[in-house]
């Protein structure tokens, strides 16, 4: 066994936490909104009386960004371990499935799964641990010498377990784990001032992303999860989260009219879906986007009666849906709905002489206006 310096830590230390900053804000800046709903759970937000857009994407994030972050400084510390214990006792990453270090010292072999705290796993978890160490020392028995001892271990990162006989495996937390795979009983704590290696800096960059991200969620979540006068639409949160999924898979009809180039056909497939039931948010939008892409086309083939009846349509189902046409209003701008398409709309309503769609047209168009 040897000694390993403070340096050699802070070497270590230095050049690899960078990619546990870089891997944080990646995945902040891969998040999608939707996806940090669907994770969380949103009775609890409701108890909470969380009333603002705002709040609810902050508690969301936050939740979801710390959970991830967890598993990401997890896996840098087992690496942390991992190198430590090669340079004290000439340990190496293992290749038995589930273990993650293995070393020998005085006549004995350690075989460790590292995780970062002691409640790690459920009790399925703890059973595939289990069994992860038996077939390990099966099969280094049968490759060592009969007389050496084995011991499993499941290190923990941080924490303590003041019982760590386990009678299969020894549970070491906290200094007991770094002792261990280090031989140094101040090593758990030697270790915390070389993790704060330009910190600071790494974090002013991370939160004027993190910002961004507030700013962008927050109005998308008042676009798709608020009415028009701002009231958080708290069903709409709950059917995304937790609702039936309507997802095309499940209508192959619409599926496969769609990559027939028959959108009128899936879109006709996918307002009966919605007369029917309550889908989830996603289906609105999915149904909006082929409405804009179906409006497209005729509008550039002078099809302007075609596209303004798609116009309609839009709105006609947002109201059936809402039952509010300042609602379904609102829903039409979200979904790709302009200042331009009102005034066309607005136009043929007059030549065509109809007063409640000019109504509709004209309501739009101050509504966008005023916006």
């Amino acid at each position: 066994m040897r000694q390993i310096s403070q340096q050699e830590i802070i070497e270590y230390v230095e050049a690899n936490i960078p990619q546990f900053h870089q891997s944080r804000l990646n995945k902040l800046l891969s998040l999608k909104l939707e996806e940090i709903l669907k994770h969380k759970n949103p009775y609890l937000f409701k108890a909470r009386n969380i009333c603002t857009a705002e709040e609810l994407v902050r508690n969301t994030l936050d939740a979801f960004l710390s959970s991830s972050e967890e598993g990401l400084f997890g896996e840098f510390l087992e690496k942390l371990a991992i190198f430590i214990c090669v340079q004290v006792f000439g340990g190496r990453k293992s290749s038995a499935e589930g273990i993650d270090l293995e070393f020998e010292q005085d006549h004995t072999k350690f075989i460790v799964s590292i995780k970062s705290g002691p409640n790690w796993g459920n009790s399925g978890q703890v059973t595939k641990m289990v069994t992860d160490f038996k077939k390990a020392k099966k099969i280094l028995r049968s490759n060592t010498s009969s007389t050496m001892n084995i011991v499993a271990v499941n290190g923990c990162c941080y924490g303590r377990d003041n019982r760590p006989d386990k009678g299969d495996y020894l549970k070491l937390c906290g200094q007991r784990f770094w002792t261990l795979i280090s031989g140094s009983e101040t090593l758990y704590t030697d270790i915390i001032e070389p993790l704060g290696h330009r910190a600071k800096e790494k974090n002013e960059k991370f939160l004027q992303e993190y910002s961004k991200v507030v700013n962008k969620f927050t109005l998308e979540f008042i676009q798709t999860f608020c009415d028009s006068e701002g009231q958080i639409h708290w069903d709409r949160v709950v059917q995304l989260n937790s609702a039936r999924r309507y997802d095309l898979e499940k209508y192959p009809l619409a599926t496969e009219e769609e990559k027939r180039g028959n959108l009128s056909s899936a879109i006709a497939i996918l307002e009966d879906i919605c007369r029917k039931g309550t889908p989830e948010v996603g289906i609105h939008k999915r149904l909006s986007q082929m409405w804009r892409k179906l409006y497209k086309e005729h509008f550039k083939n002078n099809e302007h009666e075609e596209a303004v009846n798609i116009i309609k349509s839009m709105m006609e189902m947002y109201e059936f849906l809402e039952q509010s046409e300042d609602e379904a209003i609102q829903h039409c701008s979200n979904f790709y709905f302009t200042l331009s398409d009102a005034r066309i709309l607005f136009q043929h309503s007059k030549t065509m002489g109809s007063q409640e769609w000019s109504e509709k047209a004209s309501y739009l168009i101050n509504k966008f206006k005023n916006a």
